[in-house]
């Protein structure tokens, strides 16, 4: 087959590869991302030639993939072929038509290709109005657009990272109570480098009085990447019309594609007051699960979501020190028993009927999960399914982040990142600090990547020595740093979560609200993976940095490409072990979701009863992978 054809046609298909392919399309994505870079490398056209034909092979076991392809191949030929049928009718005295695509430079469709995995950054804006407010029974129009520059009655607030010349999808989610939806609440712009979209037009109608909510989402390559809060006011009567105008988001459209999960749970969270409601929707971007954007109900949750997390937080921490809440020692059999019973509540708490029943369908045939949420404080790492309500077939599976690759986000700002380059990394090692209890691994943490970077001839090892303040400052304030893992004592404030510290050598203290300003912008530009490998101090008012602070200053905030860090305090030993244990599987190849998954396995027979293997909390893209020294 011709090779320009062939890449073309690949481009035409490239959002149905992961349906077609499945769950597999994460172990073929990487390496047909190898052959492409070898084919803008190749400097003649055998070589390129032999490429495509090496990539094509990737399809031999893939029937579907084969007859989707060989189907829009045939297209093009055939279209081409029309075209310069065309050309030999209008001869050179008529005006010059436009080629077909097919018929295009291949250099230029290995480029296009290209752009399809690693796009350039460019920046877009969302404009989106919405009324005010609805008399109960009126009928509302909600619109977006992705603009070139912001309305002038707009103000920017936000910053998203899309796929250029991808589809974005907006998705309007809100309570059947009180709206009425027409048609599916799912709505696709076609992102182009040099135009606004046509505008995404939703139709509501008010079913009951009050303060309502609404959120948007804007996804794109299968996982969220943003959103936007609407609050519309539901009246008895009808008052004049007034449109909400400044509801505005910058969207910078680029980055790494990675295939998307079997499935993505999003959780909305409304603060109700004395309560807060969580609102469940399930969506497999492959198809594997069968779900297309499906509310699966709700939970509401008595106070908020901090202090919900507080209480068992208070569990974790006591059966990390081998004890109950009371203070009894246990027998590992018994804290084995007792993190089941943490899992089995979780489950039952957190999970609606709804979301039970969609368990049910989805937990044999789903290996990957992101969970994308607007809060940073619910362990739903920690959740362990136990259902029997059907006798005959009763759920007793393991907890999520060991039965699934599960990993997390927060929904805002941005999407994880697809895909982390490292070339430069920093250690900050803090595990001799006066007045503290010596971490004696931590030192093993640095030379681990004192040796990585020996390895790697490419790969700078930034990591400072010692490790205080001001050494770190210095380096948060000149930026260029891809990986920064911390391995040092924490402090949890759980009324104050932004003021939590993390120790430095020289007894210094780096809080969330440091990392600000300029340091902000430099992480969302390196799009870092940071590891916050903070352990317990041994004394009883202080533990590990609550999770919280970091995960929402890091993600939300500074948009940092992936983040791990424990809920609870963990053993020093083992916090090393799973660090090495994980970035070692890193550079065997494997994705975030798979490393994790495999890491608290191993770590977990190492210490029977000793929870540090359950304690990490990871948030990234599950199929991302990390290259180092690239």
């Amino acid at each position: 087959m011709e090779p320009k054809i062939v890449l073309y046609a690949l481009i035409q298909i490239w959002d149905e590869l992961p349906t077609l392919f499945g769950p597999q399309w994460v172990e073929i994505f990487p390496r047909l991302e190898a052959l492409l870079d070898q084919l803008t490398k190749a400097q003649s056209h055998p070589e390129q030639a032999s490429l495509v034909a090496d990539l094509v092979l990737l399809f031999r076991n893939y029937p579907d993939v084969r007859k989707r392809m060989l189907t829009v191949v045939e297209e093009l030929r055939q279209e081409a072929g029309a075209a310069s049928q065309r050309e030999e009718v209008r001869g050179s005295t008529t005006r010059e038509s436009e080629p077909a695509p097919a018929n295009g430079n291949l250099t230029d469709t290995i480029r296009e290709l290209q752009e399809l995995v690693d796009a350039p950054i460019v920046t877009r804006y969302t404009d989106i109005t919405a009324p005010r407010h609805l008399a109960l029974g009126q009928r509302g129009v909600i619109t977006v657009r992705v603009m070139m520059a912001p309305s002038a009655d707009s103000v920017a607030v936000q910053a998203l990272e899309v796929h250029l010349k991808q589809t974005l999808e907006v998705c309007l989610q809100f309570n059947p109570q009180d709206f009425e939806g027409f048609d599916e609440p799912l709505r696709r712009l076609d992102i182009d480098v040099q135009a606004t979209t046509q505008p995404a037009v939703f139709y509501i109608r008010a079913m009951s009085q009050g303060t309502k909510h609404l959120t948007l989402d804007f996804r794109q390559t299968g996982i969220t990447i943003g959103k936007a809060n609407l609050v519309i006011e539901v009246v008895p009567a009808a008052l004049p019309e007034e449109q909400l105008h400044a509801l505005i988001e910058t969207v910078q459209l680029g980055g790494h594609y990675a295939p998307p999960p079997d499935l993505e749970i999003r959780v909305v969270v409304e603060d109700l007051g004395a309560t807060t409601r969580l609102k469940y929707t399930v969506h497999s971007p492959n198809g594997v699960a069968g779900f297309h954007y499906q509310p699966v109900g709700e939970s509401i949750l008595r106070g908020g979501p901090a202090a919900y997390q507080q209480g068992i937080m208070q569990k974790m921490e006591a059966l990390a020190a081998g004890k109950d809440v009371d203070g009894y020692l246990l027998t590992p059999q018994q804290v084995e028993n007792k993190l089941a019973a943490v899992g089995h509540e979780l489950y039952e708490q957190l999970f609606s009927p709804e979301m039970r029943s969609a368990y049910r369908r989805f937990h044999n045939t789903v290996h990957t999960i992101l969970i994308t949420s607007d809060e940073p404080w619910i362990p739903w790492e920690l959740v362990k399914p136990y259902d029997d309500s059907d006798p005959g077939d009763v759920i007793d599976h393991d907890f999520l982040c060991v039965q699934f690759q599960v990993t997390r986000w927060l929904a805002g700002r941005s999407g994880a990142a697809g895909k982390i380059v490292v070339s430069r990394l920093a250690c900050v090692e803090a595990g001799d600090v006066s007045g503290y209890m010596q971490l004696t691994y931590a030192q093993s943490e640095r030379q681990y990547f004192t040796q990585l970077a020996t390895t790697c001839p490419a790969l700078e090892n930034a990591s400072p020595s010692p490790a205080t303040g001001e050494a770190v400052e210095a380096l948060l304030d000149q930026g260029g740093i891809h990986l920064w893992h911390f391995a040092a004592h924490g402090n949890m404030d759980f009324s104050a979560p932004n003021e939590s510290p993390v120790v430095l050598s020289d007894g210094r203290k780096l809080r969330p609200e440091d990392i600000h300003a300029q340091r902000q912008t430099h992480v969302a530009q390196d799009r870092p993976l940071v590891f916050l490998n903070a352990c317990r101090v041994g004394q009883q008012n202080w533990s590990l940095t609550r999770l919280g602070g970091w995960a929402s200053a890091w993600v939300d905030r500074c948009r940092c490409g992936a983040f791990i860090g424990p809920l609870w305090s963990v053993d020093d030993w083992l916090a090393y072990e799973f660090a090495r244990g994980f970035y070692d599987t890193l550079r065997e190849g494997c994705t975030i979701g798979q490393a994790m998954q495999s890491t608290r396995r191993t770590v977990r027979d190492l210490a029977t009863g000793n929870p540090t293997w359950l304690a990490y909390s990871t948030y990234a893209h599950p199929n991302a992978r990390v290259k180092f020294g690239e």
